[in-house]
């Protein structure tokens, strides 16, 4: 990933069904699947999520446990119609973050020490089965939590310097195919990934 960042233009949804089929009948490429175990921390009074930030720890076929924090983002002159967010995988732009909205009197020196002076808990955790297609410059993940739940998330990333019409022609592609996949609401996410991400 260049220093620039990326753009993640994307949509989620619960949905029901079998989604693979209608993927396979768009001659869709089909990716590996992958097991995944998350596990999402927060202060005793959920503070975090209370914010809108959401710190997780991510493990994927028993790899190195990553760590991924989510937070509101400002993007002057976009639509305001849109959810946007930066989303960091740096240990210790993570820890600063985090530190300077629970304890800005704290020097911390890592996530570990954050983790220890502010108590930080685990709320919820989950193992999720993850199967990928991808049609054109979209790709799909078809995401099946170990209690149930099916999520679908129809993405796009572009380099974060891309032009407003780039951007629109690409929410508008994740739209089209919402469409032929039978979801008929149009509430779509950009995020600015400051880091790699799973």
């Amino acid at each position: 990933m260049n220093n620039k960042g990326k753009l993640e233009i994307e949509k989620k949804y619960s949905y029901e069904g079998d989604l693979e089929i209608k993927l396979r009948n768009l001659n869709s490429l089909e990716k590996d699947s992958l097991e995944i175990i998350d596990q999402y921390f927060d202060t005793d009074d959920y503070f975090l999520i209370r914010k809108d930030f959401w710190l997780r720890s991510r493990q994927i076929r028993k790899s190195e446990q990553l760590w991924e924090l989510k937070y509101p983002a400002d993007l002057s002159g976009d639509d305001e119609s849109f959810s946007k967010y930066f989303e960091s995988s740096n240990q210790q732009e993570i820890a600063d973050i985090l530190s300077n909205i629970l304890s800005p009197s704290t020097k911390t020196k890592n996530l570990e020490d954050l983790f220890q002076s502010l108590k930080l808990k685990i709320f919820a955790s989950f193992k999720t089965t993850r199967k990928s297609f991808v049609i054109d410059e979209i790709t799909i993940d078809l995401d099946q939590t170990d209690f149930g739940y099916k999520l679908a998330e129809l993405e796009i990333v572009l380099d974060v310097d891309s032009t407003q019409d780039k951007i629109k022609q690409s929410i508008q592609k994740i739209k089209n195919l919402a469409f032929k996949l039978g979801n008929y609401i149009f509430s779509i996410r950009i995020r600015i990934l400051l880091n790699n991400h799973y």
